[in-house]
């Protein structure tokens, strides 16, 4: 004898088949949420483990730099503002035709933290950015700011903005923090080359 579905089994297996494709498409759903997350997670680790070699081949190994202007002062190729930092650091060389020290420029360009290299002096005064091998260090930036160490009356002083025309040539740290779209923020802070309670690279400029 033949037997037939009743109306109310086939609701029943269709609404049980409809559930478990439901299950199975929320796991597959989670099990991609994850893998974007770990994604993103793994490329911001990366992004600030090379931010993190940056700051300290750069900041680390700051030194003071002068450079002619076009009425033949020496000029520090260093610039530190709240948002901005051009800086000239010592570097390992590769071959002889390197030269020991590089200059580093350090921006917000959109969203992107941006470093922009060269090995001949970034001229700010003259506007002289052109050649310069540019790559991007961290996405998702929402804000960056900077703060320079100096010391004065024998106490450690934190400035936003730094003086070229100071007495004392470069910082005695640089200190950076970047805050992310997503509201997380991170800071590096490197004492620059040579610097010490009264020195920087040697022979600190002005009478502490």
């Amino acid at each position: 004898m033949r037997k037939y579905f009743t109306l109310l089994e086939v609701i029943l297996a269709t609404t049980i088949l409809a559930m478990m494709v439901a299950a199975v498409a929320l796991g597959i759903n989670g099990i991609f949420g994850s893998w974007n997350r770990i994604t993103r997670a793994n490329d911001k680790l990366e992004r600030l483990l090379l931010m993190d070699r940056i700051v300290d081949s750069t900041f680390r190994n700051a030194i003071p730099f002068t450079w002619k202007d076009e009425t033949r002062k020496d000029r520090f190729v260093f610039i530190g503002d709240d948002s901005e930092l051009i800086v000239s650091y010592m570097h390992r060389i590769n071959n002889a035709d390197d030269g020991g020290i590089n200059f580093l420029r350090l921006k917000l360009d959109g969203s992107n933290l941006v470093a922009e290299y060269r090995k001949t002096p970034i001229l700010y005064w003259d506007d002289n950015y052109d050649n310069c091998t540019q790559e991007i260090i961290l996405k998702s930036v929402s804000a960056i700011s900077f703060l320079y160490a100096d010391m004065k009356n024998d106490e450690l002083t934190w400035l936003d903005d730094w003086d070229e025309d100071a007495s004392v040539n470069i910082p005695l740290a640089i200190q950076i923090k970047v805050d992310f779209e997503d509201g997380s923020s991170d800071v590096w802070l490197r004492r620059t080359a040579g610097s010490g309670f009264r020195e920087t690279f040697g022979v600190r400029k002005n009478n502490l």
